[in-house]
């Protein structure tokens, strides 16, 4: 989810042959931004590469709205 990406917390992922994989995410990263997971693309020799991208939740609590609210003002 979000706050886990933001926090910066390991991502699963699977690779082409559908090992799982755990992948750092970077601090200040872009959404868009692109990893790449080296020796574990195509037939293990060429580079995995993941693109960071975030699901926006369709319903919003009271709270939660005043939490990244509260996040935003904090992030400024």
């Amino acid at each position: 989810n979000i706050v886990d990406v933001l926090l910066g917390k390991d991502l699963q992922v699977s690779n082409l042959a559908g090992k799982p994989l755990k992948v750092k995410t970077p601090l200040g990263f872009k959404l868009g931004e692109t990893l790449r997971i080296k020796g574990e693309g195509m037939t293990g020799r060429g580079d995995l590469v993941v693109k960071l991208e975030a699901k926006v939740p369709k319903n919003l609590s009271r709270r939660a709205k005043n939490l990244l609210e509260d996040l935003g003002r904090e992030l400024d």
